[in-house]
């Protein structure tokens, strides 16, 4: 599968541990309400795959956790464990035998698993999968600190782009930046200056002709699921990085001033 495709399994990864978190905890509500938005991100991810049988069967698995939420924890490891198989088996033309997918399909599930196991510790999930997340998210920002250096230069300064001296600024002593809500000045922030940055360099808005959303999904959200932050009197974009709070060593920070 593509690198995009690989991007959102590891979201669906971050939405199981999130939903066993809450089942631990006894929060049966929240937990619930995790369970299907785990089932939802997978049939969407799904929707448009190729009419193979493993795609087919993690469509099925998709909709038996939405249907029988009764079985959340079994129906949501058994998706989890088809859609990392479908991340590791990449293209038919690859080369990869089905064999050798079921096996990185098996360890990534075995892997969390453990994670979840040890008290809830993520830290034998952070070892197996935080170096493939930080190489996603630098790549990303890079075609996007390019974007933005060239808005930025058509407007003479980041500032006048967003009319905003500091969007990350609201982002900052909060905690992690990835649980902040829909809506929250910190992702509107972003999105808002992310969507001045397109039509500052195409001259429109980012809707195509049937009303899609023309700016990479790539861009709105780094690979834990935050907001990129944009300082633009310091011309500096930056992901918050694992823990997801800004302004320590695991950030990952990029200038924007031209050179």
């Amino acid at each position: 599968m593509t690198e995009a495709f690989a991007r959102n399994a590891d979201h669906l990864v971050r939405l199981w541990l999130r939903a066993g978190s809450l089942e631990r905890a006894g929060r049966a509500d929240a937990a619930a309400e995790a369970w299907r938005c785990l089932a939802l991100a997978a049939r969407d991810l799904l929707a448009g795959g190729p009419q193979t049988p493993p795609v087919r069967r993690a469509r099925a698995l998709a909709e038996e956790l939405l249907e029988e939420p009764g079985r959340a924890v079994e129906a949501s490891a058994r998706l989890i464990e088809a859609v990392a198989g479908l991340d590791s088996a990449g293209d038919e033309d690859s080369g990869r035998d089905e064999a050798r997918a079921r096996g990185a399909a098996v360890r990534l599930l075995l892997g969390v698993l453990c994670a979840l196991v040890l008290g809830g510790s993520v830290l034998l999930f952070s070892r197996f999968y935080e170096p493939r997340r930080i190489a996603y998210t630098r790549a990303d920002m890079d075609g996007l600190a390019a974007f933005l250096v060239k808005a930025g230069q058509g407007m003479g300064s980041l500032e006048q782009l967003t009319a905003n001296g500091c969007s990350e600024c609201p982002c900052r002593d909060r905690g992690p930046v990835g649980a902040m809500p829909r809506g929250d000045v910190c992702r509107a922030n972003w999105d808002k200056a992310l969507r001045a940055a397109y039509r500052a360099v195409h001259g429109g808005e980012p809707a195509g002709p049937n009303g899609q959303d023309l700016i990479p999904s790539a861009w709105k959200r780094d690979a834990w699921g935050g907001p990129y932050l944009l300082d633009e009197n310091a011309w500096t974009l930056r992901s918050a990085g694992p823990d997801g709070i800004p302004g320590n060593a695991d950030d990952i920070v990029l200038p924007l001033r031209p050179q």
